[in-house]
């Protein structure tokens, strides 16, 4: 799991609250009440499993870079 969320809109691993289904590409995998998620605030979009997985790698990517390594 990554570093807390700096600003507000960073994505994050969060607890699901609802059930829902995964906004990765193509996905249909089932989210139930309780699942360790990866959640986008600015989208309200929730990724589970290897959709979350690689949502959180590029965005520690992205802020890797942004902190000038």
């Amino acid at each position: 799991m990554s570093i807390m969320a700096r600003y507000a809109s960073d994505p994050r691993w969060i607890t699901a609250r609802y059930e829902s289904v995964c906004a990765g590409k193509d996905c249909t995998r089932a989210i139930r009440k309780g699942d360790q998620v990866y959640y986008y605030p600015l989208g309200r979009k929730v990724f589970s499993g290897q959709c979350a997985e690689a949502a959180s790698a590029g965005f520690e990517a992205c802020r890797f870079d942004e902190d000038g390594f």
